[in-house]
């Protein structure tokens, strides 16, 4: 028996602790897409957009430096455009978004590092010679 929906994006949002923990916090380049992915999961885990806010300020003041309201808001907002993301899609994006190193992939479930993901990224990208042929129908 597989894992649910639910707990898939539970699991996603583990990570994302789990990376503050092994960062010793989210460092200035990675706060707002830290942020970001919080918000996601949390949507995804049908919160509301006032519980979503109380985890990402949470998140925000355990940032290096700590991420302003203004900058967490919009993590917030930008998050709710990718509303329809699939949990396994966030398998590839998240550890991409967020700079994950192979070390860091290796504590963090279903993750692999960024070098990885873009790999994966690439080859399940559609190129010209992938392509179905549209032009015999």
């Amino acid at each position: 028996m597989g894992i649910s929906v639910r707990g898939k994006w539970l699991r996603h949002l583990e990570n994302v602790e789990r990376l503050q923990q092994l960062r010793d916090g989210i460092r200035d380049d990675d706060r707002e897409s830290a942020a970001m992915a919080m918000a996601v999961c949390l949507r995804g885990l049908r919160l509301d957009d006032a519980e979503i806010a109380r985890y990402v300020a949470v998140l925000a003041a355990k940032c290096l430096p700590p991420l302003d309201e203004r900058a967490q808001r919009f993590a917030i907002a930008t998050a709710a455009e990718y509303r329809a993301m699939d949990h396994g899609a966030c398998n590839c994006w998240f550890p991409r978004l967020l700079n994950v190193t192979a070390y860091e992939a290796e504590f963090l479930t279903g993750w692999s590092s960024a070098a990885e993901a873009q790999r994966w990224a690439e080859i399940a990208r559609p190129t010209a010679d992938r392509m179905p042929d549209r032009t015999t129908h």
